[in-house]
């Protein structure tokens, strides 16, 4: 196991991008950071020299991937101890296998979504652009909902939206009413080719609207012009939705949470 380097980052895309289904967060995070950051760091660990497995420190949590489902992780389960982190995720097969050696955590899966470009879905003017002055508000917003609120705390997601936004490797739409935001969904990772949308959220005040249809339509018209391919993650109980919106399944993953 070594710790990567920005220099590594070419090896480390196209390992990441050979298999994008089963690691689009790990491949944008790699592609659109400098990995030898403040808040990020990567580890890869090698057989008959080539990449076999990677982590992927990303604030307070951990991404991890391997497509050799007999790699060595022990290395992976070393950092794990070592760090802490509130979070891992990473394909189903490999988190399950972290998840027999880390008993301080409990494991959550669920299947990855290809969203379609092709719907047929004109732009609305009730949708906007968040800023990241926005980020706050949206951030409790999207804390209001169980599962999120089990993986973010509103201080430190609203700084990641923010970070994102400012950066340009993520956008959120909104839609305001009664002078609040009551709607959301937004791309939580983005780069010139991919993106993973996240965050799809109305307010429990104004699900009986068309706010949600009208933010996914316009996220849909965008990353269709931008020529992106658009991943979603659903849970188990989230699936059939997932579904009866056209999406396809392409891939399974796991996380983990401190328990």
């Amino acid at each position: 196991m070594q710790k990567a380097s920005n220099e590594d980052k070419t090896r480390l895309i196209e390992y990441l991008g050979s298999d994008i289904d089963n690691c689009v967060y790990l491949y944008i995070d790699i592609k659109t950071c400098d990995i030898c950051s403040e808040n990020v760091t990567v580890w890869f660990d090698e057989k008959d020299g080539e990449i076999a497995s990677v982590l992927m420190k990303y604030y307070d949590s951990f991404q991890v991937y391997t497509r050799d489902p007999a790699a060595d992780i022990t290395w992976m389960k070393a950092l794990i101890d070592e760090y802490g982190v509130s979070m891992i995720s990473g394909p189903k097969a490999l988190i399950e296998r972290l998840d027999e050696m880390c008993g301080e955590y409990e494991a959550s899966y669920g299947a990855v979504f290809e969203c379609p470009r092709e719907r047929d879905a004109q732009g609305n003017k009730f949708v906007e652009m968040a800023t990241a002055d926005d980020t706050r508000e949206l951030a409790e917003l999207l804390c209001t909902d169980d599962e999120f609120a089990k993986n973010y705390k509103v201080d430190i997601l609203a700084k990641q939206l923010a970070d994102r936004i400012r950066e340009k490797k993520g956008r959120s739409y909104i839609v305001r009413a009664d002078g609040k935001i009551v709607a959301s969904t937004s791309t939580f990772a983005e780069t010139d080719d991919v993106a993973v949308v996240s965050g799809a959220i109305v307010d429990r005040a104004y699900r009986d609207t068309d706010y949600f249809t009208m933010i996914d339509d316009q996220m849909r018209v965008d990353m269709y012009r931008a020529g992106k391919r658009c991943f979603a993650f659903a849970s188990k109980k989230r699936m059939i939705t997932f579904m009866s919106l056209n999406n396809n399944k392409c891939a399974d993953y796991g996380k983990l949470h401190r328990k």
